[in-house]
């Protein structure tokens, strides 16, 4: 597999090292570990077959004219130097560079890694080499250029031996994770993005490698990663994709690929926890046939679509990872889930009854309540929930929020259809199209829209009526009583704006916060 070249030049510390008596002037042999696939099978990065075991494998080669960088580590020196790699065997694993103009000495121990960093300082020393995982395209179906190109980290080190008969042996810092996808659409791809589903950050994207040991120190980490896609199409003859992506060892946690065309489509998969070890390849096998939601074609942004209100609608509930997941189930103005939705166990009930209410209260008529005396109006006469006792705000550190009784309103307004198979997902509930638009005869992407999953809703210990109905609470007291607003709706009635006993479990679409 082909790598790339890169330039530097040679330090005068280092040209003393050079001339030192007991140098030697022969070839320095480059050899490098291959990768491992799965637990036990080697690999590298040229797929084939083991001819003795008949097991796949991914064979490794070097490229000529491209370089590696070499540190003294004993005695230390932070002067690097370079060295152009001229010869290889036929298979290109073995490669050698000449003495030349710089020799190692015998009896020094050097740190060499590749591919050879030009931008590194002079106080950089072999413990400072920088990875960056970021940036990966894929030219093509099925290729692993992008990898050896720029992605392959290796490290190496030793002492020179008195018969001058140096072997640096590369070992890899990467895990190598093949995705073959089976698509659900013919199409041209644009790119796929790994998600970690808790949106933890499990992802390392910068790091520091120590050239002796491999040893890394992450300095940038994130919940997602993502890999450019260019001239990669799937057809009618073939909806196959084989993706390649580096990373640094980790454990993900599942993870859900979003893979985007060149329109407007989104789609998406739920992929397994693996743990990613360095010098391994790995992969992941699965069909992605569900649509996550159409984009807007003005943010591109994966999160929300501008239906033409007065807010942005996220594309997801909270708690969910795709548009189709019912995500949490949550108690008007409480943060978590439960076991039990009864007033028992509601935050702001006294004494579990739901005429006990102490918090966020107006004067409702409801006089045989805990927010009168004798008559006389005695709660808080606070109607909105604050942004403490908003679950999607808290949960998504303050990007999205609650929608008010006025933004269900809205979106009630908005064309709309119940669909008893959203994206062949078997998932019922209403699509909501853009604001002034018309529902599509067929296409239900003809128009930006978001999808509410009719998850139903929770009392008590009892999950009611789940594809049946849709039960999404707002952050305002209903303006019938002091009841949470809520939107809902079924097939034979249609969406409608009312309000509920605040104890119960519903799911949440959040707006975003602008």
């Amino acid at each position: 597999m082909a790598m790339l070249a890169l330039l530097a030049s040679c330090s005068s510390e280092m040209d003393e090292i050079q001339q030192a008596d007991n140098k030697f002037e022969g070839q320095v042999t480059i050899k490098v570990s291959p990768f491992e696939f799965g637990e036990d099978t080697r690999t590298t990065l040229t797929l084939d077959t083991d001819p003795t075991t008949g097991k796949e494998q991914l064979t490794f080669g070097w490229k000529d004219t491209e370089e590696i960088g070499v540190f003294p580590v004993n005695p230390k020196s932070n002067s690097q130097a370079h060295h152009q790699l001229n010869s290889y065997d036929n298979q290109g694993t073995i490669t050698y560079f000449d003495g030349g103009g710089w020799s190692l000495t015998r009896g020094y121990t050097y740190a060499a890694y590749y591919p050879f960093d030009v931008n590194m300082k002079v106080v950089d020393t072999y413990e400072d080499i920088k990875l960056n995982m970021t940036g990966q395209i894929q030219n093509g179906n099925a290729t692993l250029q992008h990898i050896g190109d720029d992605y392959d980290y290796m490290y190496a080190c030793g002492t020179v031996p008195e018969s001058g008969d140096m072997v640096f042996h590369f070992n890899h810092v990467t895990s190598i994770v093949q995705i073959n996808l089976t698509m659900p659409v013919a199409a041209n791809w644009t790119k796929v993005t790994l998600a970690s589903k808790d949106n933890s950050k499990v992802f390392i994207t910068e790091a520091k490698m120590n050239a002796t040991n491999g040893a890394i120190t992450p300095t940038a980490t994130a919940s997602s990663v993502t890999l450019d896609l260019t001239n990669v199409k799937t057809t009618a003859d073939n909806m196959k994709l084989t993706l390649y992506l580096a990373v640094l060892p980790t454990t993900t946690g599942e993870v859900v690929l979003t893979a985007s065309t060149d329109g407007t489509y989104d789609y998406y998969v739920s992929l397994p926890s693996k743990t990613f070890r360095t010098g391994k390849a790995y992969r992941w096998t699965a069909t992605v046939s569900n649509a996550l939601y159409a984009r807007d074609g003005k943010s591109g942004n994966e999160d929300y679509v501008d239906l033409g209100l007065s807010k942005k609608w996220a594309t997801k509930n909270v708690g969910a990872t795709t548009l189709t997941d019912f995500g949490g189930y949550y108690a008007w103005g409480e943060l978590e889930e439960k076991e039990d939705y009864g007033f028992e166990t509601y935050k702001w009930s006294q004494n579990g009854t739901w005429n006990s209410l102490f918090k966020y209260t107006f004067a409702d008529n409801q006089k045989n309540s805990s927010w009168y005396d004798n008559g006389t109006f005695i709660g808080d006469n606070i109607k909105q929930l604050s942004t403490d006792d908003d679950v999607a705000y808290v949960k998504t550190n303050k990007t999205f929020r609650m929608p008010t009784e006025d933004e269900l309103e809205e979106l009630k307004a908005c064309p709309n259809t119940w669909t008893d198979n959203y994206c062949d997902t078997n998932i019922k509930g209403f699509i909501f199209y853009k604001k002034g638009s018309a529902v599509p005869s067929s296409d239900i992407f003809a128009q930006a829209h978001i999808f509410l999953p009719a998850g139903g809703y929770v009392q008590g210990t009892s999950h009611n009526v789940t594809n049946t109905t849709i039960d999404y609470w707002g952050s305002t007291l209903s303006s019938e009583s002091c009841y949470g607003c809520y939107i809902y709706g079924s097939k034979k009635n249609g969406p409608s704006i009312g309000g509920t006993r605040r104890s119960e479990g519903q799911n949440i679409r959040p707006v975003l916060v602008e």
